[in-house]
């Protein structure tokens, strides 16, 4: 890598210097430490054409070695496929991190190439050689939507003469999604399918009811692949902020856009189902992670990634285009892997992938399917489409499975003895995203009462993580989880019902001597996750302040505790020195008493102990409500005064006599008396067995005893 740096204008036809960047790594960790960070910034800067000639050369290898008829043969050895996919993922970052890359990475990734496109008019007809069906034969009912096994077939080559040109940014997503689905790289070789690629699902689950089975080898192929697509879809990372809503990730765009229907549900099944059938646990044994190293862990953080950037990614609306070459000359055939499933198959099987039915015929129906998710984000809009009981059952299982396991890790009898998992963020974010996509899963949630599983986690990660500055997102996603539950009906009827489970929770979140529902444990939770951030959760204030007014008009049977939780939490907020303390902290208090006149509006019958609470509050209500202004800011004025003298201290020596012991006397200069310094209770400083009296003269004090 030096000699990059230093000797500009290597030539392209030094094979022997070229061929060393995917000959020599045996690892990942090698192509990290021979390809190091300081030496891609050197080439960067200083050489330039010799980053783009060995981005080309690995390119041009990494295409090569795809198409080759020998693939995965010594001929076309895998290392040297894996290699350019590390070196790729190893490069990409400081070509995004340079401001002054922008116009060469248009020009080199997104310009098309005569002989690229040549090399891949060529490559489609000599790779994944299936056969050719006529047009007339494709099936769009609900039926032909199982994605057990598919056989892909191209168009002749007069179609492909016709599509637009290939530029490499084009062509290497489509390598790379090939990739997570080729037989013998990461797809078992046993599958009942003439062509090498085919996309068929990792795992069961949503769209799938048959294993296909999976090896070590073959998750560590996918973790590769799905590395590098994870590094080019960070390309959002490098664009200001201001701009990022106006600026198109082309990389990102080039899925959720440009894939056909059938290989963008076959990513996105495999991706949901590899993550959501992880089970932490293992055997059940403790301290088995410690004997046994984890590496499917990996795999599902990395599939969790992926399809949380797909989903987050908004498209920017353009004018319309024709369809992208993903799908040009594609047709998709049911394969045999599942067969005895296929006569059987119906709408209601938990196989089929929900797509939408009409009466017309399929030529329409598909017609109107690309014109609903033309220039939209397909990886959204089919998650939005997902309505049987059995996938939600299998998405609130597979979630609720790892988002619970670092609070069973945490309250074990033997320290250490479960594995803690690192994914849980993400899947918080997937949980998140399908709930903000799909409003039948939030309904299932809210119907099966399972959405209270997951409210007491949210509450644990953001008490757990309340003075975590590192994980002040994970609490901020959290709080906005919780508000956007709250805004349903249901969800404040669901909250009534009694949380027997309170005493299996971590210590952390115990408390103590709790018997109540789960609206008092959401009042109490919320009240001492203020109570206890001194204000550095500020920001949160608003949803979490918002989610006790959501519900407020359904909660019911509230217990003492949550009663007199609520209302210190409403005077605090109504205290002058947070009220003063910023502009729109007056609109919080109005929501809180908003919240409590709702509870006694719609709920007083069934809420006599906070009737009771109101009671006891009745002096702090009454000052609430005589609170001007003035009386605020002198209440402020009276806090800086005690709050001054705390650390203003007079110390008064003793005499020699040994029966005098040290005084401190904390003196409050803002009590004087024609000169004496007084105390504000006894007319003098008083200490055991003496009196100090203290004339002031300018800012001196001389005592006498």
């Amino acid at each position: 890598m030096p000699r990059l740096a230093t000797k500009r204008n290597i030539p392209s036809n030094a094979n022997d210097y070229w061929e060393q960047f995917w000959t020599l790594p045996e690892s990942a960790d090698d192509v990290f430490l021979l390809v190091g960070s300081q030496d891609i910034g050197r080439v960067r800067d200083e050489a330039r054409e010799n980053l783009e000639c060995l981005i080309e050369k690995i390119l041009s290898r990494l295409f090569s070695l795809c198409d080759s008829p020998q693939f995965l043969s010594p001929e076309a050895p895998v290392s040297h496929l894996l290699n350019c996919v590390r070196v790729l993922t190893r490069l990409f970052p400081f070509v995004f991190e340079s401001d002054d890359l922008m116009i060469w990475e248009e020009r080199f990734f997104w310009t098309p190439h005569g002989s690229a496109a040549l090399h891949q008019r060529r490559s489609n007809l000599g790779h994944l050689n299936g056969p050719t069906q006529p047009s007339g034969t494709e099936d769009h009912s609900l039926k032909s939507t199982t994605l057990h096994s598919k056989r892909i077939s191209f168009a002749p080559k007069e179609q492909l003469q016709d599509s637009e040109e290939t530029t490499h940014g084009h062509r290497l997503i489509k390598t790379l999604l090939d990739l997570l689905f080729t037989s013998g790289f990461t797809l078992p070789t046993a599958l009942e399918s003439k062509n090498r690629v085919s996309y068929v699902i990792w795992e069961t689950g949503i769209g799938s009811s048959k294993p296909i089975g999976t090896s070590k080898e073959l998750d560590d192929n996918r973790t590769e692949i799905l590395r590098l697509l994870l590094v080019l879809f960070s390309r959002s990372m490098y664009i200001p902020p201001t701009a990022i809503t106006t600026t198109e990730n082309r990389w990102i765009d080039a899925v959720v856009t440009g894939s056909d229907r059938q290989i963008t549900l076959a990513i996105l099944c495999s991706l949901v189902n590899s993550a959501l059938k992880y089970n932490p646990s293992g055997w059940g044994l403790p301290y088995n992670h410690v004997m046994f190293n984890d590496q499917r862990e990996l795999l599902v953080m990395l599939c969790l990634q992926v399809i949380v950037v797909l989903l987050d990614y908004q498209v920017i609306e353009r004018p319309t285009t024709p369809p992208s070459h993903f799908s040009a000359g594609i047709r998709i055939e049911i394969g045999a892997v599942d067969s005895h499933n296929q006569e059987s198959s119906s709408s209601d099987s938990p196989s089929n992938v929900p797509v939408p039915n009409t009466n017309t015929t399929p030529s329409d129906q598909q017609a109107q399917r690309t014109s609903e998710v033309t220039h939209k984000n397909q990886f959204r809009f089919y998650l939005s489409r997902l309505h049987r009981e059995q996938d939600f059952l299998f998405l609130t299982d597979g979630m609720y499975r790892i988002l619970s396991n670092p609070m069973a890790a945490s309250s074990t009898y033997l320290p250490g003895s479960t594995k803690q998992v690192k994914c849980h963020i993400e899947t918080l974010m997937f949980c998140w995203k399908t709930l903000e996509v799909n409003k039948r899963f939030r309904m299932y949630l809210l119907e099966t009462n399972r959405v209270l599983d997951f409210v007491v986690i949210l509450l644990y990660f953001s008490l757990e993580h309340k003075l975590d500055p590192t994980h002040v997102g994970l609490v901020r996603m959290c709080a906005s989880m919780l508000q956007t539950l709250s805004k349903d009906k249901a969800f404040g009827h669901t909250l009534n019902r009694p949380f027997d489970g309170h005493a299996s929770l971590p210590a952390s979140v115990r408390i103590h001597n709790f018997h109540g529902t789960y609206g008092d444990y959401l009042i109490c939770s919320i009240q001492h996750l203020i109570a206890t951030t001194k204000r550095t959760l500020r920001s949160l204030y608003p949803a979490l302040i918002s989610t006790l007014s959501n519900v407020s008009p359904y909660i019911q049977n509230i217990s003492p505790l949550a009663s007199s939780r609520l209302l210190q939490l409403t005077t605090s907020f109504a205290s002058p020195s947070f009220l003063l303390a910023e502009e729109s902290n007056h609109r919080l208090l109005g929501i809180l008493l908003d919240t409590v006149t709702s509870i006694l509006y719609y709920q007083a019958t069934h809420n006599p102990h906070l009737v009771y609470a109101l009671i006891q509050y009745e002096s702090k209500i009454q000052t609430m409500a005589r609170f001007t202004l003035q009386r605020g800011l002198d209440d402020i004025h009276k806090l800086r005064y005690r709050k001054d003298s705390s650390s203003s201290a007079a110390h008064f020596t003793s005499g020699a006599d040994g029966h005098r012991t040290p005084i401190v006397l904390w003196v409050d200069f803002h009590c004087f008396n024609n000169d004496i310094l007084t105390s504000p209770d006894s007319g003098s400083i008083v200490g055991p067995k003496y009196i100090a009296l203290a004339t002031v003269s300018g800012n001196v004090a001389t005592f006498k005893t």
